[in-house]
């Protein structure tokens, strides 16, 4: 009876948990300037790995950053941020200036950054 308490109590814990920022983006580059005589434009189509997250209170483009608590866990590095009805994220992606915005549900309570330098994988966590 035991065992199966604990399987449903992790079973209800994973399921208020959810991921924000997808692993990877693919964008697609394209030059808009004017160009000189001789030379063309070339598009890039690449995947970038998602590389950091930026949360503010308020749209990221109006918002102030929001203050972090960071506590190291078993080799990983822990950002926490406590969300509220107007708190904003930004995925960061490596090699490209695209991000990737959005409101935090108000049902999370809480938001995590999990930075684990062994593996070199980040994740951004939201939980209720």
């Amino acid at each position: 009876m035991k065992v199966l308490l604990l399987l449903l109590t992790l079973a209800a814990s994973s399921a208020t948990e959810s991921r924000m920022c997808p692993e990877k983006l693919l964008v697609h580059q394209q030059v808009m300037s004017a160009l000189e005589p001789g030379l063309r434009a070339a598009s890039t189509r690449r995947e970038h790995i998602f590389d950091g997250v930026v949360v503010t209170s308020g749209p990221p483009e109006y918002g102030v950053q929001e203050v972090v608590e960071q506590q190291s866990v078993g080799g990983k590095l822990e950002t926490i941020w406590l969300v509220d009805a107007d708190t904003w994220f930004s995925c960061t992606y490596r090699g490209t200036s695209a991000q990737l915005q959005g409101q935090i549900d108000p049902k999370f309570k809480e938001c995590r950054l999990v930075e684990d330098k062994t593996a070199f994988t980040e994740t951004f966590l939201c939980t209720q």
